[in-house]
């Protein structure tokens, strides 16, 4: 009853969606912008108090880790309990993975779906693997 899914942007909105009713999970969404200029990300319009809550994100990739770190320092200091990402391709530019690290997020779930090198590897990371997948669909095209 304390779990929720997040969705940090339109983008997101129908994977989240998605997993929130295959989890029978509460979804909350948070409108984000971008100044093109500067990159900065900002934050606002949560559709659900989020104070006591454990929080699950679920996005497509991740890159800098700067919106999901953003975010995650946004909903901790609201009063959310936990903030967990699970996202599916890790591309990890430089500095992301300590910036994931540093950062307030609980854990964050990756697949293998792009290589991680042990150097971008860190304590918070679990990297899950996609190879059965990928086998079922080969065995259905064979």
């Amino acid at each position: 009853k304390d779990w929720l899914v997040l969705c940090l942007d339109k983008g997101a909105q129908k994977r989240s969606r998605a997993f929130a009713q295959k989890l029978k999970l509460p979804m909350a969404r948070l409108k984000k912008s971008r100044d093109l200029s500067s990159g900065k990300v900002t934050f606002k319009d949560f559709t659900r108090d989020l104070r006591n809550k454990n929080i699950i994100s679920f996005d497509d990739f991740v890159s800098t880790g700067q919106s999901r770190v953003k975010a995650a320092k946004l909903v901790k200091k609201i009063g959310a309990k936990t903030y967990i990402d699970c996202i599916t391709h890790g591309l990890l530019g430089p500095g992301a993975s300590d910036n994931l690290q540093k950062s307030s997020i609980n854990q964050i779930f990756l697949t293998d779906s792009y290589p991680i090198p042990p150097k971008k590897r860190f304590p918070k990371l679990k990297i899950l693997t996609c190879a059965h997948l990928l086998a079922r669909a080969i065995q259905k095209l064979a």
